[in-house]
C-alpha cells in the first residue's frame, strides 16, 4: 500500500478523533445508558478509522457517512475487509435516525448500544491489524 508522511499523518488524525469518539461514547453509555448517543458515536469512530485507511492508501476518501460505501473503497485497497461487510451494515443505520428529531424516530435499549460499542471495537480492532 503506497504511503507517504502526509497521508500517515492525516491517517493518524483520523484514527485520533475515532478513538476520542469511542472512548466518549463508552464512558457517556457507562454514566448514562443513553444508547442513541453511543450508537451515533459508535458508528462516528467506525467512519473515521474507514477514511483514515483510505487516506493511508493516498487515495481521498468520499465524502460520506455511509459505511458501506465508505468500506467499498477499502476492499478495491485489500478485499480482505469484505469480512467487515455486516458489522458496516449494522452500524450504517445509527447516523441520521440517532441525530435529527422530527424523522424516523427509533428508541434503541441498552443492548443495542452496549452491541453498537462492541462492533465498533471489532472493526476497529479489524482497521488496526490491516495498518500495523
Amino acid at each position: 500500500m503506497e504511503q507517504n508522511s502526509n497521508s500517515k499523518k492525516l491517517a493518524q488524525e483520523w484514527f485520533s478523533r475515532a478513538d476520542d469518539d469511542l472512548l466518549f461514547a463508552k464512558a457517556g453509555f457507562k454514566e448514562t445508558d443513553i444508547a442513541a448517543d453511543a450508537c451515533f458515536l459508535s458508528h462516528q469512530a467506525v467512519e473515521k478509522y474507514l477514511k483514515g485507511f483510505i487516506v493511508l492508501s493516498v487515495v481521498e476518501p468520499k465524502k460520506s457517512h455511509n459505511l458501506p460505501e465508505l468500506l467499498e473503497e477499502c476492499i478495491k485497497i485489500i478485499p480482505d475487509f469484505l469480512r467487515i461487510n455486516e458489522e458496516c451494515e449494522f452500524l450504517n443505520r445509527f447516523y441520521n435516525p440517532t441525530r435529527y428529531p422530527g424523522g424516523i424516530i427509533l428508541n434503541y435499549d441498552k443492548e443495542t448500544g452496549a452491541k453498537a460499542l462492541r462492533v465498533a471495537e471489532e472493526v476497529i480492532n479489524f482497521i488496526q491489524e490491516k495498518v500495523k
